[in-house]
């Protein structure tokens, strides 16, 4: 079993690729948001991926590939060993979340890093819920598990505030705060499952 997986593509730091990347590594590392086309800066990155301490190494490959491109990308660590619990806490947001509304949801100030056919289609997780507890639909108390499992699992990322994409997504129009935003994506498909 591999110690980690480095991903360098685009949306891959997201809630089901971890459900079942968990089975596989210890570690994932990926870009939560899309990707510069030139990809990561691999000579750079290639002799960080030595370093002993797997947590310092995937801490100092997200500075580094975010210092290369900044301001222009979002990505994030997990650690897999903590993806069960974040599971259950997620599962129990989303059920009590259902008992008090249904879809469509209001997705106005939710964090979102793709777009397709005008239609967004995958939002950050944190900020879905972050607004979920705002509009009265989800508990504080399964809002504060859920927070808790969630920078467990993702225990180093990096964010951009103004970011622009191909997709046209402008982080300016929104906040990218720690308060909204997860480092963990999610798709719409699976929020309104």
């Amino acid at each position: 079993r591999p110690r980690y997986i480095f991903v360098d593509c685009c949306l891959m730091q997201d809630y089901d690729v971890a459900c079942q990347f968990k089975k596989y590594t210890d570690y994932i590392i990926a870009p939560v948001s899309e990707t510069p086309a030139d990809g990561a800066p691999y000579r750079k990155i290639t002799p960080l991926l030595t370093i002993d301490d797997t947590e310092k190494m995937c801490d100092t490959i997200l500075t580094t590939y975010y210092d290369y491109y900044n301001p222009h990308l979002c990505i994030s660590a997990i650690r897999t060993r903590d993806v069960d619990d974040l599971q259950v806490k997620t599962n129990a947001a989303f059920q009590e979340i259902k008992q008090n509304t249904a879809p469509p949801y209001d997705y106005t100030k939710v964090i979102y890093y793709f777009v397709e056919a005008n239609k967004t289609l995958q939002y950050d997780l944190k900020s879905f819920f972050y607004e979920q507890n705002q509009q009265g639909n989800l508990s504080d108390d399964k809002y504060n598990a859920f927070v808790t499992a969630l920078e467990k699992c993702v225990f180093t990322t990096r964010k951009s505030k103004p970011w622009k994409t191909a997709a046209q997504i402008d982080f300016t129009n929104f906040d990218v705060e720690d308060y909204n935003y997860g480092g963990l994506s999610i798709t719409k498909e699976t929020i309104e499952k």
